[in-house]
């Protein structure tokens, strides 16, 4: 189980109910890395995001899922997304 990043910041993920601020709980486990596709939307996310860099298969896991168009189109979408989210923190 995992909170949000500071107790107590409602702009770091915490949940704000009338005054009181409560961190959130992500109850989802990070999916068993996929050794081959179809890829789920979950697992994609998950790698995109940086959850299996500590695995040391994390560069074949790249390999392979960059190999495979759908997940790429995954990849390219989740790619626009975290650009839109850094611009939008910029202020632009």
């Amino acid at each position: 189980m995992t909170t949000g990043p500071e107790q107590g910041d409602a702009s770091a993920g915490n949940r704000v109910d009338g005054g009181n601020v409560e961190p959130y709980v992500i109850d989802d486990p990070i999916p068993v890395p996929q050794l081959g596709p179809p890829y789920s939307a979950d697992f994609l996310a998950h790698l995109h995001g940086g959850m299996y860099e500590d695995l040391p298969e994390h560069a074949q896991l790249w390999q392979q899922v960059r190999a495979d168009p759908d997940a790429a189109h995954v990849l390219t979408a989740l790619d626009e997304v975290t650009a839109q989210l850094h611009a939008l923190r910029r202020g632009q």
